[in-house]
């Protein structure tokens, strides 16, 4: 593991190699060590959301395959094989028992986490998880949104969705989000849904939070109250004024809930 590029501190870029490749991850904080899973619209960045997160946790936030700043990974064609490059990646970390945070589709990955190695996670939270199938009340269809339509389903607030409209990307923004989209499509099929994954969750052994953003029109509020009902013993928390975002929108409130859950 090669820890020797340092950014700035206290965060520090590790280049951890895996089968296949190598992971970039972030690593800072002290205290219980935590894997945090981004969303697909995340990677390659350490942000406030982490700092807070930091604040009591030693944090690992690694890039998803394809994203940011980890290899492309491209013979990882599932959430089965997702799991596996993750236990893998934990071994590689030398963590043994950390906490599970996960946001959106890094929610999905993080619960089949907890369905494959249940004795690898103390606590975990679910930040507005995808993953569950509903042909009446689907996941929006992220991957063929155009961003003027991806925006404003990503957040409640109606002023912050016209400010990042009013800024255009970059040309390594633009090729950043075409090879995660790449990746995502690869790894999660058309829509970041797995029919059998509801009937998988009372699997999980792992105590839980589900954070539900209240104005969700990304991930329905409907899954995230089943996945509440499915998990054994798990419970919902609904953060008000925000959508899918969520802690783009409602920053404290919901590392509030994700500290406070794992202390």
């Amino acid at each position: 593991m090669d820890d020797t590029q340092t950014l700035t501190n206290p965060e520090r870029l590790l280049h951890v190699p895996v089968p296949g490749g190598t992971v970039a991850s972030f690593r800072s904080g002290s205290g219980h060590p935590m894997l945090y899973l981004h969303s697909a619209g995340d990677g390659g960045t350490w942000t406030e959301f982490h700092q807070q997160l930091a604040a009591q946790s030693t944090v690992f936030a690694p890039d998803h395959p394809g994203f940011g700043n980890s290899d492309d990974f491209t013979a990882i064609t599932s959430m089965d094989r997702l799991v596996d490059h993750y236990l893998a990646f934990l071994d590689a970390a030398r963590l043994d028992v950390v906490d599970l945070v996960g946001t959106s589709f890094g929610g999905w990955t993080a619960a089949a986490l907890a369905i494959r190695s249940p004795a690898r996670f103390r606590r975990m939270v679910l930040l507005a998880p995808a993953g569950l199938y509903d042909a009446e009340d689907p996941i929006a269809d992220i991957l063929s949104m155009a961003p003027d339509e991806l925006i404003p389903a990503l957040y409640h607030d109606d002023e912050l969705v016209r400010s990042i409209l009013a800024t255009p990307p970059t040309e390594d923004q633009v090729a950043g989000v075409t090879r995660a989209m790449a990746a995502l499509r690869r790894i999660a099929g058309p829509r970041l849904e797995q029919p059998d994954l509801e009937g998988r969750l009372s699997q999980v052994r792992t105590p839980t939070r589900i954070v539900a953003a209240m104005h969700d029109r990304i991930v329905p509020p409907s899954h995230t109250r089943r996945y509440a009902a499915a998990v054994p013993g798990a419970e919902l928390m609904v953060v008000k004024d925000c959508g899918h975002s969520l802690y783009g929108e409602q920053l404290d409130a919901v590392a509030e809930a994700v500290t406070t859950f794992l202390a």
